[in-house]
């Protein structure tokens, strides 16, 4: 779930330069610091996706984008992970689905499986809680992964009224443009 972030300014005749290069200096540090977040969220992962930013500032539009590359396998498996997959999964149409070795006679895994990350509410997998035991299946049906929500509390404190918020490090910037330019606003 890639996250944009989008301001419009009220009167875009008004804007002037000054404005416009602050406000993309303040959203590129934003960009930096919230990519550097996620990317420490899943720092014992062997195989990372890739996080970046892309700032758009005119007159018009104000925005703030955060993603990663999709198409990569380690940026699918970070979504499938984030965002759950199946029943389980956040998209309500999920389905559960078979799970077949491709090279292989059978699949073969530990139970419990205790996962290198933990959901956003701290909580751990009702698999992790299981017996131990060794399993060797040709067909598992999954009912999907539980999303682990990575990134949510970025997210609820980017979307936020907070310090270092979308919206504060926006007011922030135009405070300062303005300063520069010798309007001072209360």
């Amino acid at each position: 779930m890639p996250l944009k972030l989008v301001h419009r300014p009220r009167v875009v005749r008004r804007v002037y330069p000054a404005v416009l290069n602050e406000i993309r200096n303040h959203y590129q540090a934003l960009g930096v610091v919230s990519t550097q977040t996620l990317a420490d969220e899943i720092s014992s992962w062997e195989h990372q996706p890739e996080f970046y930013y892309e700032v758009k500032v005119t007159p018009g539009i104000w925005a703030l984008k955060i993603k990663w590359n999709q198409k990569e396998k380690s940026g699918q498996i970070y979504g499938w992970v984030s965002e759950g997959t199946g029943v389980r999964g956040l998209d309500p149409g999920g389905k559960e689905y078979d799970i077949v070795p491709k090279k292989a006679k059978a699949l073969g895994f530990h139970l419990p499986m205790i996962t290198k990350t933990y959901a956003a509410s701290g909580t751990i997998a009702p698999s992790a809680l299981a017996d131990s035991m060794d399993m060797r299946l040709q067909v598992v049906h999954a009912p999907g992964i539980y999303p682990r929500l990575f990134g949510k509390e970025l997210y609820d404190h980017l979307r936020s009224s907070k310090s270092g918020s979308f919206r504060n490090v926006t007011e922030a910037a135009i405070k300062r443009a303005f300063r520069k330019l010798g309007i001072y606003v209360g």
